[in-house]
């Protein structure tokens, strides 16, 4: 369909093209409309007006990969294509050196019973002894490209595009409509200073913390981000994703509209921005790429991104992440708290992350790495940045402090931080006073964990638990057995 629209009167004035007036879509199925002409079956031969056909291909930036005799008819005015379908493709340079081997079969062996198998070989194989012609043909058409006399220097319209921005609106709608049969109320927040705006939207809002607010009055069934002109993807980006996430009904649909990271070379990879968009509260449902298009080098890109989204479900009980650490653990941390994050946080948010830190720094129960104190302060400060946690702390050192702890849970006065065996108790203690959750979720920093299924609201399910027991205390995770047990 994309193409077909652009075929209308692409070929206006052309000699060996009939012109396309009309473009209409039936049912599906495409429908191109020229005038009609009385013409005789092609014969082969009529060599100048096969080559005014392959200049007129470049003028008007297009290939076309199906050419065979029933494809060309003759009219009072010479030979003319007559087949316009799937065939039809955007000029590259490859193409067209293939284009320009065909036409010489064409018109040399048109009375060869295997015409197509030789053009089928002579695809493969350039040493045929029908191609030993061939490059005096292929310079005779380079010259005439080449001549400052011909208008074909320039062409006159660009390659047609299998896809480009003109194109995403009803890409968009389409997409959408698969998903949903509702009328659209689609709200799209767009970067202050991008010039890219979608036409389907029924409001705009700016890509800032104080429109954020606003989409909590706002009626609407889907968000489109439009990050398409967004070159910052740093700490600020990222706290301005949480912060709509933060601002969103639960489980509001939402479209990230960005340009394709695998052709844009100041973006992020998409591994960043997936993750970003995770921990910044957003399930992730599906990644589609816009349609390819062909460069005229017969290298190929994809525009457009577009990330299908959901905001995470926001609870009526707040649910605190703690990931108890120490100086050991400083090799993995990073790897350790994106991991756990990643897994747990899905489908809802945490009300709070954070990471508490052991102070003791020998003696290890189970140790296997040596204490490194600097590097755990460095990563944690990294992890902090990057929003995937939102601090960190470290058990006192005061004895008088510990002791106090210890007298508030234990009544025990002691100054003692870990069990006769070298357990650590006074590290989640402090935790436990420092967080505003309604629960707490504590897991060590070395804890792997595999989800079946990432929607399966596990939170809800430990909560409920609790609520259904009341001499209960805690509730442990789900154990992963194997089938056998």
């Amino acid at each position: 369909e994309i193409i077909g629209e652009q075929l209308v009167n692409r070929f206006e004035d052309c000699k060996r093209f009939a012109n396309i007036t009309k473009f209409d879509n039936l049912r599906n199925c495409m429908i191109l409309i020229y005038d009609y002409y009385d013409t005789s079956e092609y014969n082969g031969g009529r060599e100048n007006e096969l080559i005014e056909f392959l200049l007129e291909c470049y003028d008007r930036g297009i290939v076309c990969w199906d050419l065979k005799p029933s494809n060309f008819r003759i009219s009072k005015t010479g030979l003319f294509l007559t087949d316009y379908g799937w065939d039809i493709k955007p000029f590259n340079l490859k193409d067209f050196i293939f284009m320009v081997q065909k036409i010489y079969l064409l018109s040399n062996f048109y009375e060869e019973e295997n015409l197509l198998n030789l053009s089928r070989s002579a695809f493969r194989n350039w040493d045929l002894k029908e191609l030993r012609d061939f490059r005096d043909f292929f310079n005779k058409i380079y010259l005439k490209l080449l001549d400052n006399n011909l208008d074909f220097k320039t062409p006159k319209f660009l390659p047609l595009k299998t896809f480009d921005k003109n194109f995403l609106n009803p890409f968009i709608l389409n997409f959408i409509s698969e998903k949903n049969n509702s009328k659209h109320s689609i709200i799209e927040l767009i970067d202050g200073d991008s010039s890219f705006s979608l036409d389907l939207c029924t409001e705009k809002i700016y890509f800032n913390k104080e429109n954020h607010l606003k989409l909590k009055d706002l009626e609407y069934n889907i968000i489109i981000c439009n990050l398409v002109e967004n070159q910052s993807f740093g700490n600020y980006f990222l706290e301005l994703l949480c912060h709509l996430s933060q601002n969103i009904r639960s489980n509001s649909k939402i479209l990230f509209l960005l340009k394709n990271p695998f052709f844009e070379e100041s973006y992020p990879p998409l591994k960043t921005i997936y993750k970003n968009l995770n921990y910044s509260g957003f399930n992730i449902h599906k990644i589609i790429e816009t349609p390819h298009q062909i460069l005229i080098n017969n290298e190929f890109e994809s525009e457009f991104l577009i990330i299908q989204a959901t905001s995470k479900q926001k609870s009526n009980f707040r649910v605190s992440l703690i990931i108890k650490t120490c100086y050991q653990d400083a090799d993995l941390i990073d790897h350790q708290v994106k991991h756990i994050v990643k897994q747990c946080e899905t489908p809802r948010n945490f009300f709070e992350r954070f990471v508490i830190v052991d102070r003791k720094e020998d003696n290890f129960l189970r140790q296997y790495a040596n204490p490194n104190q600097q590097l755990l302060f460095q990563k944690l400060d990294k992890l902090k940045e990057m929003k995937l946690i939102d601090n960190y702390f470290i058990t006192p050192k005061s004895s008088n402090e510990i002791k106090a702890l210890n007298e508030r849970w234990f009544n025990i006065k002691t100054n003692k931080t870990h069990t006769e065996r070298g357990i650590p108790v006074t590290n989640q203690l402090y935790a436990f006073e420092r967080v505003n959750g309604d629960y707490i979720l504590q897991v060590d920093s070395d804890v792997l964990i595999c989800r079946r299924d990432h929607q399966h609201d596990y939170l809800s399910d430990m909560i409920s638990a609790l609520e259904k027991n009341s001499n209960a205390l805690s509730v442990s995770f789900n154990i992963t057995h194997s089938n056998k047990i």
